[in-house]
């Protein structure tokens, strides 16, 4: 919802182009001019959001071909290796983007970044963002500690096809990671939650959404306000009025000093 400072600015800002186009509107070249400026604002809106994407909340499955499913389409090089391991990645939470040199692509509990100079089979690899979460809190985690369930859930996913240090890399030891409310192991590439104490359930065991927390893909820049929709609305009316009016009054009033 815009702030009231801003609807208070737009209606300013709109009486004041109100103003100055009756001002300029006394005389037909004068008429002309804003027919010709009010038709063209109307053309580039419609021409800017014929060609805009249109926002949807569904997931764009097979919106780009022979990407995988998920929101944020999933294309090559990350592809392959990412449906070999969505169950730990988790959805994506961004398309692919250029950082420092490298194609890095985020998902919930992970990114992936792409370098084609890495050995064969190494070009994609989970970005290093548990040693990132501890650099961000600034603490020295206690010495590791792996409990023996989680040993227990490493080895059943081994037993799936994961390859626990390509996915996770190194532990770095264990801390309480209070934005995931657990007591937790933190690796090169992951934070996994413990369960409480007790519990003998390797399911109760989950990977945190680091993905979400730490994430080298810039997110876009706030809109500015002139973008947000109720404003785009507002100048298109704008735009329609004083079209509208010009040419209405050219008609109306055609013997002023014509051009």
């Amino acid at each position: 919802m815009p702030s009231i400072l801003t609807l208070v600015a737009v209606v300013a800002a709109v009486a004041a182009v109100a103003a100055v186009a009756w001002a300029i509107s006394q005389t037909a070249w004068g008429r002309a001019g804003l027919a010709a400026v009010g038709t063209f604002l109307v053309v580039m809106f419609a021409v800017a959001h014929a060609n805009a994407p249109v926002a949807t909340s569904e997931p764009r499955q097979g919106a780009v071909p022979g990407c995988a499913y998920a929101e944020f389409p999933v294309c090559s090089p990350f592809k392959d290796y990412y449906e070999a391991n969505a169950w730990y990645y988790g959805p994506a939470i961004s398309s692919a983007a250029q950082r420092d040199g490298f194609l890095i692509q985020c998902f919930r509990r992970g990114c992936l970044g792409y370098d084609p100079g890495n050995p064969p089979g190494w070009e994609v690899q989970g970005l290093l963002l548990g040693e990132r979460y501890l650099q961000q809190k600034k603490v020295t985690p206690e010495p590791i500690n792996v409990p023996p369930l989680l040993s227990a859930w490493f080895a059943d996913k081994a037993r799936a096809g994961a390859d626990q240090l390509k996915l996770m890399g190194q532990p770095l030891g264990n801390m309480h990671a209070d934005e995931f409310a657990c007591d937790a192991v933190v690796y090169q590439m992951a934070v996994i939650c413990l369960p409480p104490a007790g519990t003998a359930d390797i399911n109760a065991i989950r990977l945190a959404s680091l993905g979400e927390l730490v994430n080298p893909v810039h997110p876009l820049p706030e809109m500015p306000w002139w973008a947000a929709p109720f404003v785009q609305i507002a100048l298109l009316l704008g735009s329609l009025a004083i079209s509208g009016f010009s040419i209405a009054r050219g008609f109306l009033d055609p013997d002023d000093g014509g051009i």
